[in-house]
């Protein structure tokens, strides 16, 4: 059992050891002389070569729940060599991340249990068995998140010949292009949605930590034409009702964009990216408008702009990671629309590790060499007898290597940064840990004259909230923790 012989389908998890399995993990060799097992959840009595019972098959469960909880295998979270896994099968304890982690409670203790090293200590099948018939929910099984994730990528594969609405995502380059003196405007189109009628059946859609595999048996229906602009059918875009009649008849949502960075929005060969990029086309869609996106040089420019240009064509708002506070807002001048949270954090090498920033004392702190961040870990470390020392570097690269060469415990940064560049170098065996207390919304810059457009952009963030679209974005740019569970709006009567 490991996670290639568990697809998650739209009926519940169905256990494989067949052709798929074998198509997307080769790890099972079974030729004379050769290991026959999958290194991490094989348990120690099977790489001591003693007799196996039902007891082995529980190591595995323990190290698939493990994984289906926190993403990482327990014993080969670092892309260890096989010699390694088995020993720390033999001889270490597992990685289950933080106890206040994904992985905890009662959940926890059992699959703590089950990767016993002594089989006699491991849970029974029969004591195994009524604990997950007692956790088994009477409605739909899975989240709403992946469920949105299937429907996407079916649809995804039966519009395989319509171009991407933005261009996929991907990492920043280490130095961004120069800003441009003059504002540069790039549409976004929300991808037209085909009238069909769809048989269509998950045969593997998760195999977990693998690929969302989807087939398709059929694809038939009158209508094979396009809509001829978002909102054209009004199931696709639900909530065109609540915009401003001008912003309707215009069928253009404006972002104003300034201060950039990846994963939040920022630029790739010119065009801008990113969780509110793909957020923005989202809300688009929903709301019956095309996002275009002008890019300035400063966030004055970016408010004066959205502002300006909203007195005479309304439908004009700001993003890129825009802080949510009663002092900034009077400062801006606009109201706001909170879509995601964010805040400082701690990256490291240790998933034990507290990303509260005031523990950071007597420990070596890498960072960018930003004097507001080097305020902030001294304003919490204020009290430490022993206080941290301070390596400034350019880049999160930097950072990490930092980590690697011992030459710093820690690095803090944004959250956002730092949980991105973990989930995309997972093999540097990175976590952050986001400090609560520096924790805040970052908001949608609306005109304080245009409450309509406020109030639809927020409930154009709830729907996505609410059919999983949200937490599939977060899921996407790697950084779960930004979620909200609610639009809040702050500013003019919100």
């Amino acid at each position: 059992m490991k996670p290639s012989n568990v697809m998650v389908t739209l009926e519940g998890p169905k256990v494989i050891d067949f052709g798929i399995a074998r198509a997307v993990d080769a790890s099972v060799v079974t030729r004379t002389g050769s290991m026959v097992g999958s290194p991490g959840y094989m348990p120690p009595e099977q790489i001591r070569g003693e007799p196996l019972s039902g007891a082995s098959d529980v190591f595995a469960l323990g190290a698939l729940l493990a994984y289906a909880a926190t993403g990482q295998h327990a014993f080969s979270w670092d892309g260890a060599a096989t010699h390694t896994v088995l020993y720390r099968v033999l001889h270490e304890e597992p990685a289950l991340g933080p106890d206040a982690g994904p992985l905890t409670g009662e959940l926890r203790a059992l699959v703590a249990r089950c990767l016993a090293r002594d089989a006699g200590a491991r849970p029974t099948l029969a004591e195994i068995g009524p604990l997950a018939r007692e956790r088994v929910g009477a409605d739909f099984w899975l989240p709403a998140s992946l469920t949105a994730r299937l429907g996407q990528d079916a649809a995804a594969l039966l519009e395989f010949d319509e171009p991407p609405a933005v261009p996929p995502p991907g990492p920043a380059p280490s130095t961004g292009p120069a800003p441009s003196a003059a504002p540069v405007t790039v549409p976004v189109p929300v991808p037209g949605k085909r009238r069909r009628a769809v048989l269509a059946a998950v045969a593997g859609a998760v195999a977990v930590g693998v690929a969302l595999p989807l087939i398709a048996l059929a694809n038939s229906g009158g209508d094979d034409g396009g809509s001829d602009g978002a909102g054209g059918d009004p199931a696709e875009a639900p909530l065109a009702d609540l915009l401003p009649a001008e912003v309707r008849a215009a069928g253009e949502l404006t972002v104003w964009v300034a201060e950039r960075h990846n994963p939040v929005l920022f630029e790739e060969e010119g065009a801008p990216v990113g969780f509110e990029v793909d957020l923005a086309v989202a809300m688009a869609q929903r709301l019956g408008v095309e996002p275009v996106f002008t890019l300035v040089d400063d966030r004055p420019t970016a408010v004066d702009g959205a502002l300006r240009n909203s007195a005479e064509a309304p439908g004009h708002v700001v993003m890129s990671g825009f802080t949510d506070a009663p002092q900034r807002r009077a400062e801006l001048g606009l109201d706001f629309v909170n879509h995601f949270a964010d805040g400082f954090a701690v990256l490291s090498d240790d998933p034990g590790r507290s990303g509260e920033l005031g523990l950071l004392c007597g420990l070596r702190v890498t960072s960018y060499d930003d004097e507001f961040l080097h305020e902030v870990i001294e304003e919490n470390t204020g009290g430490c007898a022993e206080p941290p020392t301070w390596l400034p570097v350019p880049s999160r690269d930097d950072m990490a290597e930092a980590i690697a060469l011992d030459e710093a415990d820690v690095a803090v940064l944004l959250y956002s940064q730092g949980a991105r560049y973990a989930h995309e170098h997972g093999d540097l065996g990175l976590s952050v840990a986001l400090d609560s207390a520096e924790k805040g919304f970052r908001g949608i810059g609306v005109p304080p004259d245009q409450p309509a457009l406020r109030d639809a952009l927020a409930a154009a963030v709830d729907l996505l909230i609410q059919d999983g679209t949200y937490a599939t974005l977060l899921d996407r740019w790697g950084i779960p923790e930004s979620g909200i569970g609610t639009a809040s709006v702050n500013g003019g009567s919100g």
